[in-house]
């Protein structure tokens, strides 16, 4: 047995919450091994398998039919506890079902916060109720929303729908927001006893009616780093424009091989490439990404931003980029005539598919064309139009049409399955107002 399964056993078999010196006693343990003993107990405490109660006493969640969870709330008022999931190398438990919440019994809760609720029945399918009993963390320090004056007050009603409450902004904290603004509000206390939350007008993004006032909601509800600190733009600045020779050296030169980027008609900035040659009744196929560790530097500023950021976020009108323009959409983007220093997977296949060889190393490309899915699948159907632009690839193309069907053939062939779910697409009009939502089309170039 385990020492944290040791742990578990000795709360439960007590006959009621144990403190915990008490719990040390039970594994007879030292005094210097209480931080052990606490770092544990919040593990599970985090897998939802034991609660803290008050007076710093540990119980068996199971027994006390209590859960600790975050509170998913509903515009019509009632709320769900989402049971907080196992950390990492934790013992696996039962999935727990998610514990309703009835309207007015998430005890001055607010959405998003970590709470922990008492189960009060249990209904069949394993369907459960309760009510929240006490509050762990708070979700949220600021809340977007839409401004609106009232007689003696003015209130906030959340663009996020899930906090179903209203917030209220007395005279002094209203700044200079107008009816109809979109502003950003700083919590000044939250709902207790029947009282709503009170807020500070700090920002405001703009006018309900904006066209890019949705972006600018969804950044500010989320956090999202919009500016990049002034070291990382200091680092950022440093780096070349261009590749140079010296540069290349020690790289394997693959900039005579007949290269392209396939994506989307709005894609911004091109971080893969391919290269295809017909070899000996088979293929050999080269894939290109983009070397941005070359430029980024292990725990740099710039490395320990981007690990901040951990992606670009894309809206149909803006980028938040994981790393400053100049890089993003300058030397780290594989922008065709331009030679870029990249990572290679070089696989030669044969004519059945099968990998007879593969390698990895570094390398330095220049891509020949920038191509979209839409003017692939052109080339590929025989649109003259097309093809006759790009008469110089067009042996690739084919090259990769028939690789691609061998190997797709291959892996179904092997019991792989391709449920080909619909995607859909949200069209938009140059003010940023939805106009359709049409099935995206997955077609052959998009499988390449």
């Amino acid at each position: 047995m385990d020492k944290q399964e040791e742990l578990l056993r000795v709360i439960a078999k007590a006959e009621r919450p144990l403190l915990v010196r008490e719990i040390m006693r039970a594994l007879n343990l030292h005094r210097d091994e209480g931080d052990d003993v606490k770092k544990r107990l919040r593990r599970v405490v985090r897998a939802g398998q034991v609660i803290r109660l008050r007076g710093r006493r540990y119980g068996m969640a199971k027994d006390l039919d209590l859960v600790s969870g975050r509170l998913k709330g509903h515009p019509d008022g009632f709320s769900f506890v989402i049971p907080d999931p196992p950390p990492p190398g934790a013992p696996s438990v039962e999935k727990q079902s998610d514990v309703y919440i009835g309207f007015k019994k998430n005890g001055d809760a607010m959405h998003g916060d970590h709470v922990v609720a008492r189960v009060e029945k249990h209904k069949g399918e394993g369907k459960r109720e309760g009510r929240v009993i006490r509050i762990l963390e708070r979700a949220h320090t600021q809340i977007v929303g839409r401004f609106e004056p009232g007689r003696d007050m003015a209130f906030l009603v959340p663009a996020d729908r899930c906090i179903a409450e209203n917030l209220c902004i007395l005279p002094e904290n209203i700044e200079k927001a107008a009816a109809g603004d979109v502003v950003v509000a700083k919590i000044l206390s939250y709902p207790k006893k029947g009282h709503p939350a009170e807020a500070k007008v700090v920002r405001i993004l703009g006018r309900i009616e904006d066209s890019e006032i949705d972006t600018d909601t969804v950044i500010a509800s989320y956090g999202l780093p919009c500016e990049f600190p002034e070291p990382v733009l200091a680092e950022a600045s440093q780096m070349p424009e261009t590749v140079s020779d010296a540069m290349c050296v020690g790289r394997r030169d693959l900039r005579a091989l007949p290269t392209v980027t396939i994506d989307g008609e709005t894609a911004r900035d091109f971080d893969d490439a391919i290269s295809i040659a017909p070899e000996n009744s088979g293929y050999r196929l080269w894939v290109h990404i983009a070397d941005v560790a070359d430029y980024v530097k292990s725990d740099g500023v710039l490395d320990r931003e981007a690990y901040e950021r951990a992606t670009s976020v894309y809206f149909p009108d803006a980028v938040l980029p994981m790393l400053p323009e100049n890089l993003s959409n300058g030397i780290c983007s594989l922008k065709p005539h331009e030679d870029r220093l990249t990572l290679t997977a070089e696989m030669l296949f044969s004519s059945e598919g099968q990998m007879l060889f593969h390698d990895l190393y570094e390398s330095v490309i220049c891509s020949d064309a920038r191509m979209t899915y839409t003017d692939v699948q052109k080339i590929i159907e025989g649109d003259t139009e097309t093809r006759t632009s790009y008469t110089s690839l067009l042996p690739e193309f084919e090259a990769m049409d028939k690789l691609a069907k061998i190997l797709r053939h291959l892996r179904f062939s092997r019991g792989s399955l391709d449920f080909d779910l619909p995607s859909p697409k949200i069209v938009i009009d140059a003010t940023g107002e939805t106009i359709d939502i049409i099935r995206e089309e997955r077609q052959t170039a998009n499988r390449l």
